[in-house]
């Protein structure tokens, strides 16, 4: 008896160490979020085919998870996520106050390339010339912060982006407009007035300022919006003009409204 109590000790002990340590790493990892429900006062009809991530999506050192979701008119229902739930960060307890950020976002908005890292840190937005692609650069996001828990709820999606919509005015036909953002991103040009030009930038992103880019004969020329960060859901209208005794082209007459309240 004795030897077998001498055997079994050290086999006790160390299953205890293991539990402890098993327990341990669940304290750790955070608390995993499983459902959540929201609403848009944005049009939803054409995004039931989109992704559900939930993380930040534009980190080098992490990345956001994605799951199963379902539109219902104006309503957004988070399901399960498809593979590894969000973690709060594990600082935080379930009742405690916390952050997760909710994206509805076009299948290649977070397309990766050669030159992008994995999650990539810009959105794929570079080539807005057809309505679709233009469509497909308009992300949804709602950071959630409030109460922690695997279920949330009370959640609204607005526009993660700024659209820019704009008239160019004493430009000649060959003339290349483009939007300086993160890059130069490529306006969905009016068929009906060729001198009309909308797109989408990243809002919200220590890019520095952003700006309309012209091009003419080889020559390039830039007309300054902002001079930092453009606003997330924020609709901008604006001119673009010469000033010729600067020779230099500026922006005029310009106007921010709620995006997502048009």
């Amino acid at each position: 008896m004795k030897n077998l109590i001498r055997y079994c000790f050290p086999l006790i002990i160390l299953l205890f160490i293991v539990s402890c340590s098993d327990n341990k790493d669940e304290e750790t990892k955070g608390v995993p979020l499983q459902t959540a429900e929201g609403i848009s006062k944005v049009d939803l009809s054409d995004r039931s085919e989109w992704k559900l991530m939930i993380g930040y999506i534009y980190s080098y050192s992490t990345s956001a998870s994605d799951y199963n979701f379902s539109i219902d008119k104006n309503k957004i229902m988070v399901l399960s996520p498809k593979d590894q739930p969000f973690l709060f960060d594990r600082s935080y307890k379930e009742g405690d106050t916390g952050y997760a950020p909710l994206w509805l976002v076009s299948k290649d908005y977070t397309t990766r390339t050669k030159t992008s890292p994995a999650p990539p840190v810009y959105p794929n937005i570079k080539d807005q010339s057809t309505a679709q692609k233009f469509f497909n650069a308009d992300a949804l996001c709602c950071n959630y912060q409030s109460t922690v828990s695997p279920h949330i709820k009370d959640l609204v999606f607005t526009h993660a982006n700024a659209l820019l919509e704009f008239e160019t005015e004493g430009l000649p036909d060959n003339a290349k407009i483009e939007v300086y953002n993160y890059g130069r991103i490529t306006p969905l040009r009016d068929s009906n007035n060729t001198n009309r030009y909308k797109a989408i930038a990243v809002a919200n992103r220590e890019y520095g300022p952003s700006a309309i880019t012209i091009t003419i004969d080889n020559k390039s020329y830039i007309a300054f919006i902002s001079e930092g960060s453009l606003e997330a859901d924020t609709h901008y209208t604006f001119k673009v003009k010469p000033d010729m005794e600067a020779k230099e082209f500026v922006i005029t007459d310009l106007t921010k409204t709620k995006w997502s309240e048009q």
